[in-house]
């Protein structure tokens, strides 16, 4: 008699993404399991060269578990794309000749626009966030990429993730270190800003958001309306195609 493959815990799914409820069997891999080779990523190009140095580096160093493997996955997809854009912009210059209607004319690059856009954006829905008492997760953000806490705020990130995209507000569950939940449930959600930077969001517009979503989080019964309309408001302010 044959042996059947071994069975892949649902946490290990989760980080590969194969997670469907018909494949989740409720096994557990004990929080805190360290994470001995460097586990697959899914990821390509830059992203990928990105997660295996940061990986390879907490595996050396012993700081890397099955939990935080999803936080580094993240972390590499969006600084993976944030250095392609940067490269791009240093092999086209930070300012290039366009055509306007008044001739040629030298003009700082869109893509060098976009990185620094991104960056004040996180930085501005960031403040908004701890004004409501939201803590972020290694304390702030230095990229595009806002990793928050909701361990506070009574809600899971499984939960956030499907009330704000109830609202129009797309986001990401995401484990945070030491996450209670489970990695499919999770007690943190990840924000980008780049998708909102490029149709033009600016920083008060970041702080809307940031409003938004803290209510999405504590009074989402009694004003899913109103954050709808507030969310449609901004979309219409901001069109996809002009």
């Amino acid at each position: 008699m044959t042996k059947g493959r071994k069975k892949i815990p649902d946490e290990l799914k989760s980080l590969r993404g194969t997670d469907q409820p018909c494949r989740m069997t409720g096994d557990a891999i004990p929080a805190g399991t360290a994470v001995a080779a460097l586990p697959r990523s899914g990821l390509k190009g830059t992203a990928r060269k990105v997660f295996e140095v940061v990986a390879t580096e907490l595996i050396h160093k012993c700081l890397l578990d099955v939990v935080g493997v999803d936080l580094v996955v993240a972390y590499a997809r969006e600084m993976g794309l944030y250095h392609d854009m940067m490269r791009e912009t240093e092999k086209e210059g930070y300012t290039i000749e366009a055509m306007t209607k008044h001739g040629t004319a030298t003009i700082v690059n869109p893509k060098r626009k976009v990185a620094e856009a991104a960056l004040a954006n996180a930085k501005a829905l960031e403040n908004a966030f701890r004004q409501n008492g939201i803590r972020m997760v290694s304390d702030g953000t230095d990229n595009h990429l806002i990793l928050m806490d909701l361990t506070g705020t009574g809600r899971t990130g499984k939960e956030m993730e499907t009330l704000l995209g109830q609202c129009n507000i797309t986001v990401n569950k995401n484990t945070i270190p030491n996450d209670p939940e489970k990695p499919f449930v999770t007690s943190g959600i990840r924000v980008g800003t780049p998708a909102v930077t490029t149709r033009g969001f600016r920083e008060e517009d970041m702080k809307v958001i940031g409003e938004l979503m803290w209510q999405t989080a504590t009074d989402f019964d009694a004003k899913a309306e109103k954050i709808r309309a507030a969310v449609a408001a901004l979309t219409e302010k901001y069109p996809l195609y002009q």
